[in-house]
């Protein structure tokens, strides 16, 4: 049996041809540009669905897939409407609606506000998750306690 060696085994160090550069980064290509663009998609359609809808009412399931797969109240019921209330300069109705919609609209325009700059991006990405995980938890706590006090009728 015959042993086919490399052609680069036995070359010194200074004759192995250069490494082959990486490819230049695309603008198409940036994460931070595209998660930019859909975050501000969404906002938008946020937006359009709150000013164009009436969100539905206790007798109808508005623009909810949990309430029309469930019939229940879900731990945002209101928010669409309180979105368009807040769209609208009302602030107390869209307290009124959901009373978290107005502090995260807030936390929206801080760190939207931070993360303009390179070094504001870097620590979002940080705290990110944490602040998503905190945000369900308050909003399925104040879900229950909506529940309990008769704010948000239940099935």
């Amino acid at each position: 049996m015959t042993r086919i060696e490399s052609p680069h085994r036995h070359r010194p160090l200074a004759e192995l041809p250069p490494p082959i550069p990486p490819p230049a980064a695309s603008p198409l290509l940036d994460r931070d540009r595209w998660s930019g663009l859909a975050i501000g998609g969404m906002a938008a359609a946020v937006a359009v669905a709150a000013l164009s809808s009436d969100g539905g009412g206790d007798d109808s399931t508005g623009l909810c897939p949990f309430r029309r797969c469930t019939g229940a109240y879900c731990p945002g019921c209101g928010g669409t409407r309180a979105i368009g209330h807040l769209l609208r300069g009302d602030f107390v109705g869209s307290w009124n609606q959901h009373p978290y919609v107005i502090l995260l609209a807030v936390q929206a325009l801080v760190f939207g506000g931070i993360s303009i700059s390179d070094r504001g991006r870097q620590r979002m990405r940080r705290v990110w998750f944490p602040l998503v995980l905190v945000n369900v938890i308050v909003m399925i706590v104040m879900w229950a306690f909506r529940l309990a006090i008769g704010d948000v009728p239940g099935l």
